[in-house]
């Protein structure tokens, strides 16, 4: 699968729309909308093709991106978390992810160089997408939505909702 379409799909993945389902079930919107919380996690800058391509050429592991080749121990614990989930560990620079499970047991994952964890989407990202110091402002964004079962709604039925929700939008004569 081309690297965008799993992105994009990663993206719709954890925003939620507002609106009545068949069932009665309300979704909430994400709050931000996860195109602005993405541009806020990435620091508000908006790069052109070619800034990136300058980025990744002229990229100095270490001091543009950090560069970790084992997991370091760090203060990060899950008991600091409010629930289980997945969480950039701030003091790696977000390169290593701390996976915390219900039971508070923690799982460390490295992000390969040049990329770090995306709090959002939840997957290992450009390094310039990621204002590492603002994920712990998102640390409640995704994972909050993770381990609630049936109640769980991730957009799989996007066309549907969209379409019911113009539905019943639309003005009675």
């Amino acid at each position: 699968m081309h690297p965008h379409v799993v992105l994009i799909f990663a993206i719709f993945a954890v925003q939620q729309v507002h609106c009545q389902q068949p069932g009665g079930d309300v979704i909430q919107q994400q709050s931000p909308p996860v195109w602005d919380s993405l541009s806020i996690l990435a620091g508000n800058r908006h790069l052109k093709s070619d800034d990136i391509m300058e980025l990744i050429k002229s990229a100095m592991g270490g001091s543009d991106y950090p560069a970790l080749s084992t997991i370091p121990l760090t203060k990060f614990t899950c008991r600091s978390m409010k629930q289980p989930g997945y969480y950039a560990d701030v003091d790696t620079k977000c390169q290593v992810i701390r996976r915390c499970d219900m039971n508070d047991n923690l799982w460390s994952y490295l992000c390969p160089n040049m990329t770090v964890f995306n709090q959002i989407t939840l997957v290992c990202d450009w390094w310039f997408n990621v204002d590492c110091n603002q994920s712990i402002h998102f640390y409640d964004y995704s994972n909050s939505r993770l381990y609630k079962g049936q109640d769980l709604h991730l957009l799989d039925n996007q066309d549907e909702i969209e379409v019911q929700t113009m539905v019943e939008d639309t003005p009675k004569v």
